[in-house]
């Protein structure tokens, strides 16, 4: 087969090949759909880092799938669920159709009490405004840290210098009620911090 540079084999150029090679064997070639990520741009790609990993928490799953737009969402029903469209024949609401995409790919690779609680969590959290319950309290020891080294350890390196740095420049990093914007800023002793970063990531943290 000749290939294109999207990874697409292309049947017509690739004709006539079987005798130049001398292969004589009939070849069966199934094409399948390419996978939008979730930026509704490029094709999902680790590399684009645009993709839902199938060993992802399942709270990054729902919260992944939630954030899509209303016309990806029925590109990933009708590609990911074309044997099983009456999950969501029933399903009216564009909100409800992605609760129940992200639902039935939650049990697929994880377990449906897992889904279940994806969802709870990410109702409580972006409807209702709480802090997860389940978040477990950190201890780290300030030690004449900067804030980015700070934020580096409690997320165990979850993100890099850079990264941080424009997630506190965009106001991104809210700790209690106080928006980080300041490179600066030194939280305080003894004082329980529930942290947001960006939309999805959650940590408790007292500092030493």
């Amino acid at each position: 087969f000749f290939q294109a540079d999207d990874g697409i084999r292309d049947p017509l150029w690739s004709r006539g090949l079987g005798d130049v090679y001398k292969r004589q064997d009939l070849q069966v070639a199934i094409f399948l759909p390419i996978l939008e990520g979730i930026d509704g741009n490029l094709k999902m790609s680790k590399s684009y880092k645009n993709y839902i990993g199938i060993n992802e928490e399942p709270n990054d799953i729902f919260g992944k799938i939630m954030s899509i737009s209303d016309e990806l969402m029925e590109k990933y029903i009708k590609i990911l669920f074309s044997n099983n469209s009456e999950l969501f024949a029933e399903i009216i609401s564009p909100l409800d159709r992605k609760k129940k995409l992200a639902i039935s790919l939650i049990t697929d690779y994880h377990n449906e009490q897992a889904a279940l609680k994806a969802k709870n969590d990410f109702e409580k959290t972006y409807s209702n405004k709480d802090f997860p319950d389940d978040i477990k309290k950190q201890v780290v020891d300030l030690n004449s840290k900067n804030i980015i080294e700070l934020i580096e350890e409690f997320t165990s390196k979850s993100f890099t210098r850079s990264e941080i740095k424009r997630l506190i420049k965009s106001s991104s990093i809210q700790m209690n009620d106080l928006k980080i914007h300041n490179l600066d800023f030194v939280p305080k002793k003894d004082l329980i911090y529930e942290i947001k970063i960006g939309k999805r990531k959650f940590y408790k943290v007292t500092f030493k």
